[in-house]
């Protein structure tokens, strides 16, 4: 209904301009005529508005059944853009936000009728209609962007319904209060999963998870990826709201430079908009002109808010009592909230708190905020004293928690004692959602979010990013709230105070430590895996000077129940003699590290490699500081941890830590030491892609020819990688092109048409492979882009490596992209080492596309290896095969092992494919290892119909090639078909055998002589199809 009322919106404003324009035409035409005439005129007018309008209600009612269908498309277009038939391994990886859940909260806000003043609008449909369209909607505050992005949403959905335009649309949702959804590496992931989701197939994702299937791919790969799925639409719509709430400073400057990267991609195809306050540096980066920019303030908005209003004074149940007041609150509300949603929700939880009195109504709109900061602190300093510490508190986890909480975390957050003995306390906690809400009215907000089970939770953030705004900033110390203030580093201290003491609270360590089961667990102690997981990143961000976090956390590491069942809840893959040093280390905790140092030299005894494993730890997570505190304390630094043979230098080289690798070379790590699989630093570096690494150890002397224990050279794991950056590289200070491995060379293992060029350009030989050539193993890898290269540069066609020929290889493998490439350019189409190409291609039914473009090339239509095409094709029971080669001129006697007809009675569907070459006029009696019929009685009785089929075709009831057929039937016992044989009139006479041999064909069963292709003898072949006897 509200897409209805929506729709007769946007009407009923062209409507009221109609009307206005009529009127304000009689007032011009006034003067020639009489009053009288005039006031008809103006009834008149009025009754066509009348009519339209009731016309207009009679619509809204009887299009019920059409929303009920649209709303169904709009789900399924949803369900679409949530990525379902994605494969799982490619949304694991690609790990993309869920802008649903956002897009679905926008939604239930939206009041029916609001935002049509921009959808009805004319930049809209210029959005929608011209070619490489960019707008840019700014407002401030609460001003309704989100919804008004949630309805411009819904109208370009619509667009997609019209089945002769290929459109795809995506969308993303910048999140204050979510970390996942703040930088560009989040936003382009979710842009990228949505449109994969509306294509059919998913190669271009799938080769960027091919090259970074090892970690999360750059940016700028990622934008490469989306600028290749765009240009596979006609349009792509792309939704970008609330850009302010990717922090300044920290994620903002990226996404900016992301956005204007693709307002230059060429094409018409994209349309881009944009939603964010009017931020100077949007502003300054975005740039747009005065076309593309739409302020979200002016008298439109306005309405909207009237509409809101009243909309929810007659909705809310709470306010029914202030009825004959409607009207002077709408006004005043209106008025007050200087295009204001957020203003607005505000002020009606004050309404639905103020007593019925006229009086107290009056004071209550006389004495409303002006501004949100006014309203906020109001709203702060009527929180009720007995509530106002576990407001605080609750504000400042939600403010800082590294991803919304769940009710149950917040209420066991709350329920955490600090001071002099922090600690967990049951008796402290919360009931349920409605004391949260108490608590912090007006706030927060409860959203149910999807479990991967298909149930829900209920999760708790802040109301509006203006709230936290409004608590960080500066203006909140000056007021009446001050209490309320929130200081990132000081809330972080007590975030990481709050989750250290709940994970020693000495029952949960108990529980953790004897239970298996974690299911009870995390519903008695809620909290856990969050405090487990975040706590560190909250110690970091806070300050670990102070005393108090210090000491907790110290206590943490000392005390090994409370490590043990520390890691036991958010690290279980952690080895069960992980040491405090090593997790310290590998957490870059250096006072903590410092603090463990210190209380270990009290100790005489400690295990091999206790320092050198809290040191790899540290190199491994990028912790230089901590890198530098342990150096002194480690006998080796080249030191190789017993579970991956790896010293400090590999790992740090592998994720590239520069500045760790530039401490431990300064320090004389061995910049060639070989891990568990013979790699170097710079083999891991270029088999992972990491390019400034390779620069760096490069420039430090490393070996541009090491080797692991398999042959692999650091160009050729660079090369199979895709990683044309570091080829480039490497090529350029001189590494060899055609040295490679057991297994292949840099060019055979190329894994795009990048890095083979870059490794042609270098010298590479492009016929030369180890176990195949080059342009045989990106045909076998479906590379359309490699291959094309190499025809271009002149790969001989016809050479093979080890495993035949490459047309008969790509026909097999029905790759008809990388079939017709060959025959553009001369590959042979009747030659192949194990069986022809055409061969090939007839001796599967879902092959016959592949079938047409091999008879395009005039090929010899009864050449096989193992059998004629034909004949391979009656085995198979490919009946549109067969048909293709017979209206080729296959000849229908024509075999190597058996004649098509006697084939056939072997191979699937028997009767039909019989039928046919008995159509095209199969000798019924033609037979190589036996006739037809004699063929048929070796299957049984089961197959009489096909007896019948060829005597009534002219099959001989007493020929046959050993003996007649009455007498092959006798031999095998089948009593039933010898009868009928006799009764058909075979002769039942015991006669030398030979009087009734057929002579068998010649040279494979050759009519003329001809060679017909004989096998070599290797195996490799198709299926003959031969009956078992």
């Amino acid at each position: 209904m509200a897409d209805v009322g929506t729709i007769v919106g946007i009407i009923s404003l062209g409507l009221l301009g109609f009307a206005g324009a009529a009127r304000a035409t009689r007032r011009q035409l006034a003067y020639p005529f009489r009053q009288s005439t005039l006031q008809k005129l103006d009834e008149d007018i009025d009754e066509i508005c009348t009519n339209l309008t009731l016309a207009l209600q009679v619509l809204q009612q009887q299009d019920i059944g059409i929303v009920r269908d649209e709303v169904q498309i709009t789900n399924a277009l949803l369900e679409l853009i949530q990525a379902s038939q994605v494969s799982d391994d490619i949304r694991n990886w690609l790990r993309a936000p869920d802008a649903s859940i956002n897009y679905n909260e926008a939604c239930k806000k939206k009041h029916t009728g609001t935002g049509l003043w921009f959808v009805g609008g004319s930049k809209f449909n210029t959005w929608l209609t011209t070619a490489n369209s960019f707008l840019w909607l700014h407002g401030s505050a609460g001003c309704g962007k989100s919804v008004l992005s949630s309805t411009i949403i819904q109208h370009t959905l619509r667009r997609m319904s019209n089945p002769f335009t290929n459109i795809g649309i995506a969308f993303f949702y910048f999140t204050f209060n979510d970390k996942a959804k703040q930088d560009a590496s989040s936003m382009l992931r979710a842009l990228l999963l949505q449109l994969t989701s509306q294509l059919k197939g998913q190669d271009t994702v799938s080769q960027l998870y091919q090259t970074y299937r090892n970690g999360t791919p750059p940016d700028l790969a990622l934008l490469d990826c989306l600028h290749q799925l765009v240009s596979k639409f006609d349009h792509v719509y792309i939704i970008l709201d609330a850009l302010d709430e990717s922090p300044r400073g920290k994620h903002r400057e990226y996404v900016l430079e992301a956005l204007n990267d693709m307002r230059g991609w060429p094409g018409p195809g994209l349309h881009l908009l944009v939603t964010s306050r009017d931020e100077q540096d949007i502003r300054e980066h975005l740039d747009p002109p005065a076309e593309q920019v739409v302020p979200m303030k002016n008298e439109s908005i306005d309405a909207d808010i009237a509409s809101f209003v009243s909309g929810h004074l007659k909705t809310n149940h709470r306010l029914w009592k202030w009825e004959e007041h409607h009207d002077q609150i709408e006004r005043a509300f209106t008025e007050g909230a200087k295009g204001v949603f957020r203003w607005v929700e505000c002020q009606f939880a004050a309404l639905e708190a103020c007593p019925r009195s006229k009086t107290r109504l009056d004071a209550c709109l006389r004495s409303l905020p002006q501004t949100l900061d006014k309203t906020y602190e109001r709203m702060l300093s009527n929180i009720e004293e007995e509530s106002a510490d576990d407001a605080r508190r609750a504000l400042v986890l939600l403010c800082t928690a590294k991803r919304p909480l769940k009710v149950e975390e917040l209420i066991d957050g709350l329920a955490v004692k600090l001071g002099d003995n922090p600690r967990f306390n049951e008796d402290s906690r919360l009931r349920n959602e409605d004391d949260i809400r108490h608590i912090c009215p007006g706030f927060i907000e409860l959203d149910l979010h999807p479990r991967r089970n298909g149930s829900y939770e209920v999760r708790v953030r802040i109301a509006h990013y203006s709230v936290q705004e409004y608590l960080e900033s500066d203006r909140i110390r000056t007021s009446g709230a001050t209490k309320f203030t929130v200081r990132p580093v000081e809330a972080n201290t007590e975030v990481a105070s709050i989750c250290l003491a709940y994970l020693m609270d000495p029952k949960l360590c108990e529980e953790r430590t004897d239970r298996s089961s974690s299911s009870d667990f995390d519903s008695e102690y809620p909290l856990a895996q969050y405090a487990a997981y975040n706590w560190p990143d909250h110690y970091h961000e806070g300050s670990s000077s102070n005393p108090r976090l210090h000491r907790l956390a110290l206590q943490l590491f000392q005390d090994d129940q409370a490590f043990r069942g520390w890691l036991g809840v958010g690290f279980r893959s952690v080895r069960e003699h992980e040491s405090p040093l090593s997790a310290a280390a590998a957490f870059g905790l250096d006072p903590i590290v410092q603090g463990l140092l210190a209380w270990d030299s009290v100790s005489l005894s400690r295990p091999e490699g206790y320092y050198e494993s809290a040191f790899i730890a540290a190199a491994e997570c990028g912790h230089a500081t901590t890198v530098q505190l342990l150096i002194e304390y480690v006998a080796d630094i080249d030191y190789t941890d017993y579970a991956h043979d790896r010293t400090a230098l590999q790992v740090a080289s592998k994720n590239s830590h520069f500045e760790v690798v530039e401490t431990l070379l300064d320090h004389g790590a061995n910049i060639e030491a070989h891990d568990e699989h013979g790699q170097s630093p710079l083999s891991i570096a270029a088999r992972y892609g990491r390019g400034q690494m390779v620069q760096l150890l490069l420039d430090r002397g490393a070996n541009i020819e090491a080797h692991d224990r398999h042959g692999q050279t650091p160009l050729e794991t660079a090369a199979f990688g895709g990683y044309d950056r570091v080829v480039a590289l490497l090529l350029g200070r001189g590494a060899d092109p055609n040295r490679g491995s057991h297994y292949r060379l840099p060019l055979e293992g190329a894994r795009n048409a990048t890095v083979a060029q870059l490794l042609i350009d270098g010298g590479a030989d492009i016929n030369l492979g180890k176990r195949k050539t080059p342009l045989e193993a990106a045909c076998t890898r479906g590379m359309a882009d490699v291959v094309a290269l190499l025809l271009d540069q002149g790969a001989d066609v016809e050479k093979a490596g080890g495993y035949g020929n490459l047309l008969e290889r790509v026909v097999s493998a029905a790759n008809e992209e990388m079939a017709e490439l060959l025959l553009d350019r001369g590959a042979n189409v009747n030659e192949g080492r194990h069986y022809t190409p055409l061969e090939a291609a007839a001796s599967y039914d879902w092959r016959p596309d592949m079938l047409k473009l091999l008879l395009e090339m005039d090929p010899d239509v009864n050449c096989g290896r193992e059998m004629t095409p034909l004949e391979a094709a009656a085995v198979g029971g490919c009946i549109e095969n067969a048909d293709l080669l017979l209206e080729a001129g296959a000849d229908p006697d024509r075999g190597i092992k058996k004649t098509p007809l006697e084939a056939a009675v072997s191979g699937e569907r028997p009767g039909e494919i019989m039928t046919l070459l008995l159509c095209w006029g199969a000798d019924a009696n033609l037979g190589i290892e036996m006739t037809p019929l004699e063929a048929v009685i070796d299957k049984g009785v089961e197959k009489m119909e096909l007896a019948r089929l060829l005597i009534v075709r002219g099959a001989d009831i007493n020929l046959g090639l050993e003996m007649t057929p009455l007498q092959f039937a006798k031999r095998r016992g089948l009593t039933e078909l010898v009868q009928w044989l006799i009764e058909i009139g075979a002769d039942d006479v015991e006669q030398e055998s030979n009087r009734f041999r057929w002579p068998k064909r010649e040279g494979g069963g050759e009519k003329d002589g001809e060679g017909g292709g004989e096998s070599d003898g290797e195996s490799g072949g198709e299926s003959d199809g031969e009956s078992d006897g």
